[in-house]
């Protein structure tokens, strides 16, 4: 996010606390909190589902989340790791909502688990070529309408801070699991009526938008781009476990907050920036996407 943008929109936690404490043993059952930006006050616990925004209700009960390192003193940060080392590179993730990961914070041993913001989404629907910059990169002209590239099933999802496990269809000479940081639009039932999200228009879009996350559109780019292997679709190369690491906050489509505001989404490898843009440059915006 520029510096100069400035929301009072909250982010919607998911999270479960570790039985015993830090070191403890198993964690207990997933909770949700609101934690405003940049204030240190204690997170509202809610009920409810993140999916069905009129269900959400404060319990009374407040979560003290600043205690994790992904939002102490709101610098969020924490890991992607591979299950080997040399197949899968430990990530910087920042699409700068305050939403950050870090390769150097380890958060295995702490009380608390942050988990996807949203528990079970269908599916993940992903559109391609949707910046301006990545078009003219391509020699490519913008697309007259939203691309729907590819979808992954819900089975893809991770938590943030899990492992992105390697398939063992994978070829282990030839590594190609690989990473694009994405801003992740969470779609759920109208705000108001409750209806699920059916023959929206770009006027109405913004009505069953829940908020937005940052997603890390994990591929293997041979089962993705071998015609003998994918039948000239993308699914299979994206639809592996774990492809689809979520979160760690879902930032609430609310209080006038614009997603198009030059967000900025940016990923690094091992310190180094790897893909750098803002939501500015996107072509289609989120309503016509919606659409």
């Amino acid at each position: 996010m520029s510096k100069s943008h400035h929301t009072a929109a909250r982010r919607l936690v998911r999270y479960c606390e570790r039985l015993g404490g830090p070191g403890g043993g198993a964690f207990g059952a997933p909770k949700l909190a609101a934690l405003p930006f940049g204030a240190r006050e204690p997170a509202r616990v809610l009920s409810g589902d993140p999916l069905r925004p009129r269900t959400l209700r404060e319990t009374g009960e407040t979560v003290d989340l600043h205690r994790h390192p992904w939002f102490a003193l709101d610098k969020k940060c924490g890991k992607l790791r591979g299950e080997d080392d040399d197949r899968m590179d430990t990530l910087d993730l920042d699409l700068d909502l305050d939403l950050k990961v870090n390769a150097h914070a380890n958060c295995d041993d702490l009380a608390v688990r942050i988990l996807p913001p949203v528990a079970a989404p269908p599916v993940f629907l992903g559109t391609g070529l949707n910046y301006h910059r990545h078009a003219a990169e391509c020699g490519l002209a913008p697309p007259r309408v939203p691309i729907l590239a590819f979808c992954k099933p819900s089975t893809a999802l991770q938590r943030p801070g899990g492992s992105i496990a390697v398939p063992a269809c994978c070829d282990p000479d030839v590594p190609e699991v690989d990473w694009e940081v994405e801003l992740a639009v969470v779609i759920g039932e109208h705000r108001d009526t409750g209806e699920l999200c059916k023959n929206a228009t770009a006027e109405t879009a913004l009505d069953y938008v829940l908020g937005y996350t940052v997603a890390n559109d994990v591929s293997a780019r041979l089962w993705q781009t071998d015609p003998e292997r994918t039948g000239g679709q993308w699914n299979r190369g994206k639809s592996f476990d774990t492809f689809a690491p979520l979160g760690p906050a879902m930032v609430l489509q609310e209080r006038g907050f614009d997603p198009h505001a030059d967000l900025e989404v940016a990923l690094s490898v091992n310190g180094e920036t790897m893909q750098r843009s803002h939501t500015g440059d996107m072509i289609h915006r989120v309503p016509a996407i919606v659409e």
